[in-house]
């Protein structure tokens, strides 16, 4: 339904560790914003967009985590 979005590098490998190893991409949230795409916070506090295009995407390293 929606894409889920985690604020920090930790809350996202906490996340994805519950279904074995995690994959990080890296969204450019502040470019869609910037381009239209609209953003939403769920009543548990999780932000949320309807979708992610590939042009927003790019693969977190592990040297970075």
């Amino acid at each position: 339904h929606h894409v889920h979005l985690s604020p920090d590098t930790a809350t996202a490998l906490k996340v994805g560790g519950r279904r074995g190893r995690p994959v990080i991409l890296v969204v450019d949230a502040a470019r869609m914003r910037a381009d239209g795409h609209a953003f939403f916070r769920s009543a548990n506090g999780v932000w949320l967009v309807e979708a992610v295009p590939p042009r927003y995407l790019r693969l977190m390293t592990p040297e970075a985590t």
